[in-house]
């Protein structure tokens, strides 16, 4: 197994994809409050105040990093720069099957209406 390098941070003049980090709490409640109805099945909706508790969000980086140290998911934060609002959290999959072998796939998930301009 590869590990990642420490930084796979990327930064232009507007935006930065990068890694979440623990100080991202309040952007990530702001996400979690602002996206409580489903878009699809997949998602996943607030169903009580504590699901977006500073213990959920601890939870949330705990499952980030195992995912990542198995090998098995990448998620990331794409980040306006000038305010550090969180406006999209793609993520990169890899996924062993039985026929194939290894897949990688990717996952954009946009976080509100408010994507214009960006």
């Amino acid at each position: 197994m590869m590990k990642p390098p420490k930084d796979l941070a990327k930064r232009t003049k507007r935006l930065e994809l990068r890694a979440f980090r623990v100080s991202d709490y309040g952007v990530w409640k702001e996400y979690k409050l602002r996206t409580q109805r489903a878009k699809n099945r997949w998602d996943r909706i607030i169903n009580k105040p504590s699901d977006a508790s500073l213990s959920a969000f601890r939870r949330f980086l705990k499952k980030l990093r195992s995912d990542e140290s198995r090998d098995f998911t990448y998620t990331f934060g794409v980040f306006l720069r000038h305010s550090a609002e969180l406006i999209e959290k793609p993520s990169i999959n890899s996924r062993l099957t039985q026929s194939s072998g290894r897949t990688w796939s990717y996952d954009v998930s946009w976080v509100g209406p408010e994507k214009k301009g960006v």
